[in-house]
Order: structure tokens, then sequence, then C-alpha cells
């Protein structure tokens, strides 16, 4: 059943990015207006989806799955670190491109919008666990990873993320019982709606601004990609399966694991000197690649 909900969102997903490359194609939509869709996506698309999520009812449950949520996300990012450091030799070229491609994830962006559609609010709600832990380690390990030095005014940025803003006030709102007021909460929820529709249309911006014909022609592309969307994710999941987690938690976070290479791989090689153009390659493949990647992903955990 959660494999066919997969399919269908997955198709769904798609048929949005093709309208998103369609419109870049046809100048209906600019490479500055994809990044300006973008900005807006994290400012105010991204937190609104989360606050709209932490206002589920609370229960003990809840709060429980919540901080086993915390708790494996860290697993999962300790086992994507590991097999990084260790499958990646520094001898590649761009060992720094593919070590932080196969630890950060489209998970806002793609995960989020599936586990939606396959949990509602409540696995909406667990994934802020996942992604309060990416947004921590992106701006440590992964400013590390990229310029091999640590990057102290970069930590403190972490502090100014509008999507940590909202982790914080929703999980807050969350645990006390807040219920937000009927207009300001129906205004949230119109914002999240958007969040599936736009996200998809930018990744497909972003796919024909690449090189995909000359990617695919390139062997290291397929090896990364498999480790990234199939390797990794099994190695988490196994990990996982030390710990007695909820069935739930584990679909969620092998699902985020096992999410395209995320877009934060252009921005950061941009910033450090790194070869932002094979950073575009890996998350344009691995973006189509997960669209066959996902279901299989959740018919090994539904075993």
């Amino acid at each position: 059943m959660l494999v066919i909900i997969v399919i269908k969102q997955i198709i769904v997903s798609f048929f949005l990015l093709i309208i998103g490359a369609f419109c870049y194609k046809k100048d209906i939509l600019s490479a500055g207006e994809g990044k300006s869709i973008s900005n807006f996506i994290l400012t105010f698309v991204s937190p609104a989806l989360i606050l709209d999520a932490c206002q589920i009812t609370y229960s003990e449950e809840l709060f429980h799955n919540l901080l086993w949520a915390f708790g494996m996300s860290g697993v999962s990012f300790v086992a994507a670190i590991t097999a990084a450091q260790v499958l990646i030799s520094k001898r590649k070229i761009s060992y720094n491109i593919e070590r932080f491609s196969l630890v950060y994830t489209n998970c806002g962006f793609i995960g989020v919008p599936l586990v939606q559609a396959l949990y509602g609010d409540e696995g909406v709600l667990y994934m802020t666990s996942y992604i309060a832990m990416f947004n921590i380690l992106l701006w440590t390990h992964g400013v590390v990873c990229m310029s091999e030095r640590m990057d102290k005014k970069q930590i403190v940025s972490i502090l100014k993320c509008p999507t940590i803003y909202a982790i914080v006030i929703g999980i807050f709102s969350f645990c006390m019982k807040i219920t937000y007021p009927e207009v300001f909460g129906t205004t949230i929820a119109y914002v999240a709606d958007l969040n599936t529709p736009l996200a998809m249309i930018v990744a497909g911006i972003s796919v024909m601004q690449s090189d995909f014909l000359g990617a695919m022609r390139r062997r290291r592309i397929y090896v990364v990609s498999f480790l990234k969307l199939l390797a990794i994710p099994v190695m988490a999941m196994l990990a996982m399966s030390l710990f007695p987690c909820p069935a739930i938690i584990q679909v969620i976070i092998v699902l985020a694991t096992g999410c395209p290479v995320g877009a934060s791989v252009i921005m950061f090689a941009l910033r450090y000197g790194k070869d932002e153009i094979y950073g575009a390659e890996l998350f344009a493949v691995t973006t189509i690649f997960s669209l066959v990647t996902m279901p299989v992903l959740i018919a090994l955990c539904t075993i």
C-alpha cells in the first residue's frame, strides 16, 4: 500500500518537474526566477509547512516518536558521514563534492511532500527532527567538508535560518498544546500547500540548467548515484534496525536519507570554489533517478 502511494506521488512530482523544465525551456521562467522561487520556499513555504504540521493534537505517543525521530536522524547521518569518508577517496579530484552529496539530501523539497502523502501532518512532524539535524550538520560538518576548515561565522548562521525558527516555534506549540487563531492558521495552511508544486517546478528548472545528457555519459555519476540513493539509505536502515524504534520512524528516516542530492551542494561549491558544475550534474541525475529508487526503498522498508 505504501509503495503504491509513493509511486503515485512520484508520478505527480515528475509531472510537476516537467512543467518546471518546460517553463524554463520556453522562457516562461528564467534561472533567476527559479532562484527567487527557491528563496521564497526556504523563507516562507517550508517554515509554514512545519508550523502547520505541528498543529497536530498532542499525545504522549507522538512526543515519544518525535524523540525517536531525532535520535534516528542522528544515526542515519552518522551512517552517511561514515560511508562518505570510507567510500570516497581523497584521491578523487572532486572528493569534497561527492562526500557532501552523499550526506546532504533534498529532504525539504522532495522528502517532505512524500512523507506528507504517506503519513500526513504526523509524518511531517517527525520529519522536522531530521530537518533540524540536517541544518545543524550542514553548517558545521558541511562547511568543514567543503572548505576543509571550521568557519565559526557560518555556525552562527544556523540561528538565522527561518526553518530553524519554525521548528522551534512549531515544536513548542505542539508540546504546549497551543492552537493558532483560525485566520492565522488558515493562512499558514494555504502557504504550506505551495510546497510540493513550487519545489518540483524549481527542481525542473535546475535540471534544465545542467548538462543532463552529458552527465549521463559519465560512469562516476552512476557510482555516486547508487551510493546516495540506495546503498547509504540501506546502511541507515540496517543501523536503525539495532534500535526498537517505531516502524513509521524508520520509513521516514530512510526516505529522507534516500532523497536525491540537495541543491545545497551547488551553493556550497560556489561559496568555496569547488566544482559547482559537477554538483549540479549530481543534483539533476539523482533527482531523476530518485523517481525509481524511492519506491524501491519503501518496498525494502515494508518487507
